[in-house]
């Protein structure tokens, strides 16, 4: 039995690398919960909830691994 990991939805606000891929400003992804809180610390992205991802006009990228 493997634990999926926990997602987190952020926005990109810098450029930056993330999910192995670079990633544009203003793109929404959902991250494993770990890097998400990596790049919101190092102030890459911000944390989004469900509705802020739909206002933004961008589609969420869901990352598989």
């Amino acid at each position: 039995m493997t634990v999926e990991p926990k997602k987190q939805r952020v926005v990109i606000t810098a450029p930056c690398m993330a999910a192995r891929k670079s990633a544009r400003v203003g793109e929404v992804l959902e991250l494993d919960i770990r890097e998400a809180n990596q790049l919101v610390g190092m102030q890459r992205a911000k944390l989004v909830s469900e509705s802020d991802a739909k206002s933004t006009g961008r589609k969420a990228e869901k990352q598989s691994d």
